[in-house]
């Protein structure tokens, strides 16, 4: 609430206050005693009573506008934040503003009460919303092989068998082509492959898992508190990474998201460049086109390993597609892309967003890169890549150590 707002109801109470002391010092008020109305009986008020009740009503309204002036949400409001203009390299773009004010932007966050508050904890009530049944299934099952348990209705010795299989192999190398195929077969025919490089799905969130995230954007919007650009081409949406500027409260659960969903199946799609190290850290945020706004993005690649891109909504928007350009015919590839549809690709594959020429269309954007923003573009060897233990497995276990040793220098390049 504006500071001046609060003043005003203050003065408002005072004024009110003031008015019945003087009417009733003035007029008089006549003593208690019962009184009879239709059969019944009234007691007139007491006027030193009223006055005390009405002064404790005062200081509780004072209180509660003090509260709200002093809020974080209420600071974080009259903050000027500066506009985001460029459409290049805008990065660093009011960098001074939100380094200063970004731990007020946290505790504001903290403070804003959730519309959906299942969506800030990835538990089971989550993913029975959010998370298709098809992939939840078929990811306890891997997650289950990867622990060694029995997957599907293969028998303990043909598990065991595999396992020797694959424990023989010098260096940790990968399961046989046929051998990834029956492990991750389920999840493998969920997705389309556009061109090289791209996958499409649109089995992977349930569409109430766009209305959700949505509808809190929009809370988020209506609350007032600034929110720093999404990146250096967008202007409009929000981070919801944890960094200043950024939606914090909600970075937590996309970070459970991604080390249980994204990740491996980013790894899985593009095993040729994702090792066990190369896809440990993540940038999470929202872009929204609409008129008046952002239209489109021009032809780019991303500052990631693999991205993957959810549509959001809202329905009925008319022209933004995507297009990616195949990397080896280096022709453009046109996708349509309506609510709900996700696209995982590699960050080095260029790609543009089509002009909107009605409504709104917001997307879900999840960047994935090594430690310290390292992004590998150079494939690793066959007998090097990850196999599907080590994909879906728990992290941090003995199969980590058998990751291959990070080549040369000029394998990467860094944000």
């Amino acid at each position: 609430m504006p500071a001046g707002l609060v003043r005003c109801k203050l003065h408002s109470l005072l004024v009110s206050l003031s008015s019945w002391i003087v009417l009733t010092r003035s007029v008089g008020s006549p003593p208690s005693f019962p009184v009879s109305l239709s059969g019944r009986t009234s007691v007139h008020s007491d006027p030193i009573i009223e006055a005390r009740n009405a002064r404790k009503h005062l200081r509780a309204q004072t209180s509660m506008y003090e509260g709200i002036a002093n809020s974080s949400i209420h600071k974080a409001q009259q903050l000027r934040a500066p506009r985001a203009e460029t459409t290049q390299d805008g990065e660093l773009e009011g960098a001074n503003f939100w380094e200063e004010h970004g731990p007020l932007l946290r505790l504001a966050w903290q403070e804003l009460d959730p519309r959906n508050a299942v969506l800030y904890t990835m538990d089971s009530a989550f993913e029975r919303r959010y998370i298709t049944e098809e992939v939840r299934r078929a990811v306890a099952l891997l997650r289950a092989g990867a622990l060694g348990k029995q997957m599907g209705r293969e028998s303990e010795q043909g598990h065991e068998d595999r396992q020797a299989a694959e424990d023989s192999r010098p260096g940790g190398q990968p399961d046989s082509p046929a051998e990834r195929t029956r492990a991750e077969e389920s999840i493998w025919r969920l997705f389309e492959e556009v061109i090289p490089g791209v996958w499409l799905s649109d089995k992977v969130f349930t569409r109430e898992f766009c209305d959700a995230l949505m509808s809190e954007l929009d809370h988020i919007e209506a609350s007032g508190i600034p929110k720093r650009r999404p990146n250096g081409m967008n202007r409009f949406g929000s981070i919801l990474s944890d960094v200043e500027g950024g939606v914090t409260t909600l970075s937590p659960m996309i970070d459970e998201l991604t080390d249980k969903y994204v990740r491996p199946l980013a790894e899985m799609l593009f095993s040729d460049v994702i090792g066990s190290e190369d896809a440990v850290e993540r940038y999470a945020f929202t872009v929204r086109y609409r008129l008046g706004e952002d239209l489109g993005l021009a032809e780019h690649r991303d500052a990631s390993v693999a991205t993957m891109n959810l549509c959001l909504g809202k329905d009925g928007f008319g022209g933004g597609g995507l297009y990616f350009v195949d990397p080896v015919t280096k022709v453009q590839r046109d996708l349509t892309f309506p609510p709900g549809t996700v696209v995982f690709h590699k960050g080095e594959v260029r790609h543009s967003a089509r002009e909107l020429v009605s409504g709104e269309r917001t997307n879900f954007i999840v960047w994935l890169y090594g430690r310290h923003g390292v992004v590998r573009f150079a494939p690793y060897p066959p007998k090097q890549r990850t196999t599907w233990r080590q994909r879906w497995g728990p992290r941090g276990t003995g199969d980590e150590s058998e990751a291959p040793p990070a080549p040369a220098g000029h394998d990467f390049f860094e944000l």
